[in-house]
C-alpha cells in the first residue's frame, strides 16, 4: 500500500516528506521529485526512503504549495506514477 501525505509541518511528527509504504528492497526503479510554483525542481532522489526535508539549498522553503512527482516500478513490474501537491506549513 502506498500513502503520500498532503502536508508537511516543520517540527511536526515527521522529519521529512515522501511516499510511505515503499521499501528499498521492493524498487526496481524509483524517482521522486519536488517542484516549486515556478516550475523549478528543488529536490530529486532515486533512492527509496530518501525523502525531502522541506529545504532547498540548505534553507527552509517558504510556506506554500509544492508539486511532487513519483515514478516507481516494483521488482514485480508494477508501476506507480503519481503527481500531487504538498502544502508546507509552519
Amino acid at each position: 500500500m502506498l500513502y503520500i501525505p498532503n502536508a508537511f509541518v516543520f517540527g511536526g511528527l515527521s522529519k521529512d516528506f515522501g511516499p510511505k509504504g515503499i521499501y528499498e528492497n521492493m524498487a526496481a526503479e524509483y524517482n521522486f521529485s519536488i517542484w516549486n510554483r515556478w516550475g523549478e525542481k528543488i529536490f530529486e532522489t532515486k533512492t527509496p526512503g530518501q525523502n525531502w526535508d522541506a529545504t532547498y539549498k540548505g534553507s527552509k522553503v517558504p510556506i506554500g504549495v509544492y508539486v511532487y512527482m513519483l515514478d516507481f516500478t516494483s521488482i514485480k513490474g508494477k508501476s506507480i506514477n503519481s503527481v500531487g501537491i504538498v502544502t508546507v506549513i509552519e
